[in-house]
């Protein structure tokens, strides 16, 4: 069973017959995906919508938009939204705060949404990289320099949250989003109403966030669910609390938690990461140390140059245009002045080679 299967079939088991459980933070790292403006509004208070209102408001604007998100982003995370509206186990969740930020002077792509319980407990819902390439870029800021702008913009989400709602909290994020919902209430104003943080797949972080007394003080609090190939999560170090599962699709399209196996109520476990996972963690690791912070911030700056120089906007551009793109901006990257060529290709080169030969048509 995959997450749409989990979230039609257990549609009409209220929370007072089963909890809401790993599953269905999952479903709900999934709606800040989503273009929600219009559907869910963007105040902390007073503009409350229920995801039963919110659902039918986006059913009418897709009416106009019937594409998915993006090429990275499945269709499936709108059909999970969609089939939220007459369920009972979901549809009277109230829906708020709706924050999407796209800045590229700060180099930050950032989307939560938050919900509250009839119990009056906050779920708060960060998404991860979104089609755009700012997106992508970010989210490999965060994996070669371990700190990127909507770390900060998360820690305000959350304390505005906290600052206007009762109730404990949960987080939830998948893949960036995974990360964030972990840094956030390490970092917020509140921590003791911290509940639980799921993170799906997130990067990991640098050891002197893991040694923190703040990180400390919540880690006993915080899961990671990845898959047993997973890459994202093996770039930088894990929070110590993880469990593996699997997923049915190949390598590193692993990553795409649709295709999860779900078994009643919880993901299906695997005893550990493979041996390909850990040796990519190990490879990752050995390249940051040997390579100084500022040749991995330029090697980054030049590909995504390069990229939007080339017209692109977003994966899907590149991937209808890859004939074409890609080398493209090969050629690009070889017309470098010497003295960036010789600093941005190795570290380029070094990470292909490193992620085909750990990943390259495994399961």
């Amino acid at each position: 069973m995959y997450l749409m299967d989990y979230v039609r079939a257990n549609s009409r088991v209220t929370t007072a017959m089963e909890p809401y459980n790993e599953v269905d933070m999952l479903a709900f790292a999934s709606l800040p995906y989503l273009d929600l403006q219009g559907s869910v509004g963007s105040g902390m208070k007073d503009e409350d919508r229920t995801i039963g209102d919110a659902a039918a408001l986006y059913r009418v604007k897709m009416r106009g938009d019937p594409n998915p998100p993006g090429l990275f982003i499945p269709r499936d995370f709108i059909d999970i939204f969609l089939a939220m509206e007459d369920a009972p186990r979901y549809r009277d969740l109230k829906m708020y705060g709706f924050r999407y930020i796209w800045s590229l002077e700060e180099e930050e792509q950032f989307s939560a949404v938050g919900l509250e319980t009839q119990e009056g407990d906050q779920i708060l819902a960060i998404a991860g990289t979104d089609d755009t390439l700012l997106g992508w870029k970010e989210d490999l800021n965060l994996a070669v320099n371990g700190h990127i702008a909507g770390q900060e913009t998360s820690v305000e989400y959350v304390n505005d949250v906290l600052n206007s709602r009762g109730g404990r909290f949960t987080m939830c994020g998948y893949s960036k989003g995974g990360h964030l919902a972990v840094y956030a209430p390490a970092m917020c104003e509140s921590p003791d109403r911290l509940k639980s943080v799921y993170d799906f797949d997130g990067p990991g972080f640098r050891n002197d966030f893991l040694a923190s007394e703040r990180f400390r003080a919540i880690s006993d609090r915080c899961l990671l669910i990845a898959p047993r190939y997973s890459a994202v999560s093996r770039m930088l170090n894990n929070i110590p609390n993880y469990v593996v599962t699997r997923g049915t699709l190949r390598g590193l399209y692993q990553h795409y938690s649709n295709r999860w196996l779900i078994e009643g109520n919880r993901f299906l476990r695997e005893p550990d990461f493979a041996d390909g996972a850990k040796q990519f963690h190990d490879a990752f690791m050995k390249l940051l140390i040997e390579t100084p912070e500022e040749h991995r911030k330029l090697s980054m700056d030049t590909v995504f140059r390069v990229a939007n120089e080339g017209g692109y906007r977003s994966l899907t551009e590149i991937w209808r245009n890859r004939n074409k793109a890609v080398p493209d901006m090969i050629s690009a990257i070889f017309k470098l002045p010497k003295e960036q060529r010789d600093i941005v290709f190795p570290f380029v080169i070094r990470m292909l080679r490193m992620t085909t030969a750990y990943y390259g048509g495994r399961r």
